[in-house]
């Protein structure tokens, strides 16, 4: 997605076939100890972006052209920051120091994505 100006990423549709469309979502829980959540995600991460988790854990938007499979698609987060706060985010940035990290995510398969690109 980094290489396309596509400012919303993939936009959830519509369900293939008769199943009713709840754009459900599943949700990762990120703190895998020993490793902290800075380590795991790397990358700033918005919503719309594919992505997917590597086997040392680490999760990362998919670029293009990159061969992986993928996890699903980007929806959104929570986590408590370095204050204590808890944060509800549509974008995570990458590296940051964070508790509770949660990440939410649409992985059905049977659902369809919109997709548009910015006119120039």
């Amino acid at each position: 997605m980094a290489s396309v100006n596509s400012p919303r990423g993939l936009i959830l549709a519509k369900k293939i076939g008769s199943g009713s469309n709840s754009t459900g979502i599943r949700t990762i829980d990120v703190n895998v100890s020993p490793k902290v959540a800075s380590a795991l995600i790397p990358n700033d991460i918005f919503t719309g972006d594919i992505i997917h988790i590597e086997s040392a854990g680490t999760i990362k938007p998919v670029g293009a052209g990159v061969n992986v499979r993928a996890v699903g698609v980007f929806q959104g987060c929570s986590f408590v920051d370095s204050n204590g706060d808890q944060q509800f985010k549509r974008s995570y940035t990458g590296g940051v120091t964070a508790t509770d990290v949660k990440i939410h995510v649409a992985s059905d398969p049977n659902q369809t994505y919109l997709y548009k690109q910015m006119q120039q």
